[in-house]
């Protein structure tokens, strides 16, 4: 049996009060625009019909929710840090994180990193909301298949030494190959069990 029986889109969620209002447990994807998260998710969940792949950056306007196994969702941020994206959709992305950040619901934060560019202070941003509200953070180096062992490693060296990061909470992906995917399967389970 495979990890994801069956999956379907729920709903797009425009403004807080769009928020499910059950408690089913919530893993969330969130990184830059262009990062590879859309490919990353559709991977994951073994449907890239479902999940809008785009090479535009910022196509993902909405928090997109996924209903994986009827158990549990899949929650698709948009891209931030999307620089040509009206002022007032910057303001309205950070107004729905800080209320999702709010709901209890959230078992798993993964944060997706590029391994082919450097930590700029939108990634350190990220990282610090979310560990300002005590979200389980994982980190994804996304696109390995296009850099050397040494290179990946160099990277992650890069995030335990300035986030104090152990190395569990790392893993190396590649929508491409599917390089990292388990792992990632695993954390989801790991979270999904320690909420029961």
């Amino acid at each position: 049996m495979g990890f994801v029986n069956k999956v379907s889109f729920y709903k797009s969620i425009a403004t807080p009060n769009d928020f499910p209002n059950n408690t089913l447990p919530e893993i969330a994807f969130i990184g830059k625009s262009n990062v590879g998260k859309s490919s990353c998710i559709a991977s994951i969940l073994g449907n890239k019909k479902l999940v809008k792949v785009s090479k535009k950056p910022g196509a993902t306007k909405y928090i997109n929710y996924y209903l994986v196994n009827e158990s549990f969702y899949l929650v698709d941020f948009p891209g931030y840090g999307f620089s040509r994206a009206p002022k007032a959709i910057h303001q309205s992305y950070e107004e729905l994180a800080h209320a999702y950040c709010k709901r209890p619901h959230n078992v798993v934060s993964f944060l997706l990193l590029d391994s082919r560019r450097s930590l700029d202070e939108r990634d350190i941003a990220g990282y610090n909301f979310l560990n300002v509200h005590k979200k389980n953070i994982v980190f994804i180096i996304t696109k390995t298949d296009r850099l050397s062992k040494s290179s990946v490693l160099t990277y992650a060296h890069t995030l335990t030494d300035y986030f104090f990061v152990h190395t569990n909470k790392i893993i190396f992906f590649s929508s491409k190959t599917g390089f990292g995917k388990k792992e990632i399967e695993n954390i989801i389970l790991k979270g999904l069990e320690n909420r029961r």
